[in-house]
């Protein structure tokens, strides 16, 4: 494929010339690039403003837009997006590290509320957007979590949906939650949502286990028929998650961290 000519210094330039770099750019002539890199140099484009207010954009034959980035790197695509390599978000690979999963705190949260208080709410996805659940997804509340003792009293935990508390943080009878003896324990657990509609998944099913410092269970278990689900789980697009906490006294902390949440 013959590339394109150069018109020389003392050079009558015609029409033809000058076309050739026309029908280059509107892909009209025979060359298969209308930008082919030579040397070892970027191209680059540079916006007139930084906040992105400006764009590149790709339209379709019908002048439709269907895939621009701005002047702030922010990118829009209309279509199917296929990645055969690596996705990171952050530098981690989410295509591998992030496999179904929505939403991630990894902030340690602490409460010495004697009243069940929410401790960790996730309300935006991994890459930033607003959490959106459909009812037809099911949904796994993962989490870790731990008591700070000074004295012989449990910490228990719960789970708020959109505005709804769906299983309450209660000490003696909720789940999951720590024993009562007077020690430092960890654990983990989760709720499991199951997809909603008008005569189906009313219900969380929940698992936990809690440790001492040395491994050993204090208390653990499945809980399908908690005492503390209070209220049925919203048959509506899930926006917010939130992990909630109590303590039977001050005196005990109870914290949270790296909560997942995975939908499938």
């Amino acid at each position: 494929m013959a590339a394109l000519y150069e018109v020389n210094d003392g050079d009558t330039a015609l029409g033809a010339d000058v076309n050739q770099y026309k029908d280059a750019l509107e892909g009209a002539s025979s060359q298969q690039y209308a930008l082919k890199q030579l040397v070892g140099a970027d191209f680059s484009i540079q916006m007139a403003t930084s906040n992105g207010s400006d764009k590149v954009s790709f339209l379709d034959s019908s002048q439709v837009e269907v895939a621009s980035i701005d002047s702030d790197g922010d990118l829009a695509v209309a279509g199917t997006a296929s990645i055969t390599g690596a996705l990171t978000l952050d530098g981690v690979d989410i295509k591998s590290s992030y496999t179904n999963i929505l939403a991630r705190s990894t902030t340690a949260t602490t409460t010495a509320s004697v009243t069940a208080v929410d401790l960790v709410t996730l309300s935006t996805d991994v890459r930033g957007d607003a959490l959106s659940i459909a009812t037809d997804r099911w949904a796994r509340v993962s989490f870790n979590y731990r008591k700070l003792a000074t004295s012989a009293n449990a910490v228990a935990f719960g789970l708020k949906i959109n505005s709804t508390v769906v299983i309450e943080a209660a000490n003696s009878t909720g789940v999951p939650r720590s024993s009562a003896t007077q020690q430092a324990e960890s654990g983990f657990g989760y709720f499991l949502i199951p997809p909603r509609s008008t005569n189906y998944g009313f219900g969380v099913d929940i698992d936990y286990s809690t440790f001492t410092t040395a491994g050993a269970v204090t208390v653990s278990g499945k809980a399908e028929a908690n005492p503390n689900a209070i209220n049925a789980v919203p048959n509506a697009i899930i926006t917010s998650l939130a992990i909630r906490a109590i303590n039977a006294t001050a005196s005990n902390s109870a914290e949270v961290t790296v909560v997942t949440v995975e939908t499938w």
